[in-house]
């Protein structure tokens, strides 16, 4: 098998069939370039490792170069793997195995200390990520699963207002992140065109989003219900808030996946959300050297489900 970066490739056609029977969803070297555009998470790497093997693309391993803040306070790059997908007919052959340490080596040679990704207790690939020397970062499954059925009268969900055709202003979001972060450690590194990045990838919606004095809410809607795919205010009146509105434009339910601000937490189960402990999602990682997790990131480590990858 040949390996050869992403970026090299001479035909690109054949990552539609990969990703189509490794993911189900379509994805085209023209999506690969949009993506390579906006996203500086691709733009300054080769997007990924490639098998070869008579011609024909067998396997890829995506890779992502992203900013964050170590212990000490430096801008730290680490490698993210995003995917790895191997053709079907070439199953069970070493192919993912190659590819992934074929990754590893191109992070080690560009001075990445440290491999992640985020994956799930409940498929397979788990056991393999664990197998090929990965560990879980274990404060993030601590957090809690908040949620909050809700009971809406037959009279206020005539009443509902949809929500505005305006899209929140992500100039707001910024600050208040930056205010936040502002002395931890971990994915606390991002731009106005980062929020954008997860816009076009559909992680959030702009115009279902809300921002108050003081704090934003970055939403998704499935089935009539709400999720909150980041929450963050410097007050409880903020949140408050932000919760009353958020509620208001959904019909079933409000959900939050591992919410990281403790006020945040307590505000919630003041207003009647439930916390769910335990997850099958998990975040990864894997030193590259002889440096351990804790050697790059202390205890105040902190990413968003917004940065998962």
């Amino acid at each position: 098998m040949k390996i050869v970066p992403y970026c090299d490739l001479e035909n690109k056609d054949d990552i539609l069939v990969l990703w189509v029977k490794s993911f189900g969803w379509m994805a085209t070297a023209d999506w690969f370039e949009k993506l390579r555009k906006y996203d500086s998470r691709l733009s300054s790497g080769p997007i990924g490792m490639c098998g070869i093997i008579n011609g024909e693309l067998v396997g890829f391993v995506g890779i992502m170069l992203i900013p964050t803040r170590n212990r000490h306070g430096e801008v730290e790059q680490i490698g993210g793997i995003y995917s790895i997908a191997t053709r079907p007919s070439h199953r069970r052959s070493g192919i993912g195995r190659k590819l992934l340490n074929a990754s590893e080596q191109y992070m080690r040679e560009n001075g990445i200390r440290l491999s992640m990704l985020s994956t799930s207790r409940a498929i397979v690939a788990h056991r393999w990520y664990c197998d090929v020397g990965y560990k879980e970062v274990e404060s993030m499954a601590k957090l809690p699963f908040l949620y909050k059925i809700l009971h809406h009268s037959n009279k206020s969900l005539s009443a509902k207002k949809p929500a505005s055709d305006v899209k929140i202003d992500l100039t707001k979001v910024s600050p208040i992140f930056d205010w936040y972060t502002r002395d931890k450690c971990g994915f606390v590194i991002r731009n106005q065109n980062d929020l954008k990045v997860r816009e076009l990838d559909g992680l959030i919606d702009r115009k279902l989003s809300v921002a108050v004095d003081g704090g934003y809410a970055l939403l998704l809607k499935s089935f009539d219900s709400i999720r909150y795919v980041e929450i963050l205010a410097r007050s409880k009146r903020a949140y408050r808030d932000l919760l009353r509105i958020a509620e208001s434009r959904a019909r079933q339910s409000a959900i939050s996946y591992q919410v990281f601000d403790p006020k945040a937490q307590g505000v919630m189960l003041e207003s009647g959300y439930k916390a769910d402990y335990g997850t099958f999602d998990v975040l990864m990682y894997k030193p590259l050297g002889s440096e351990t997790f804790s050697n790059i990131f202390d205890k105040s480590f902190t990413i968003s489900r917004l940065n998962w990858f």
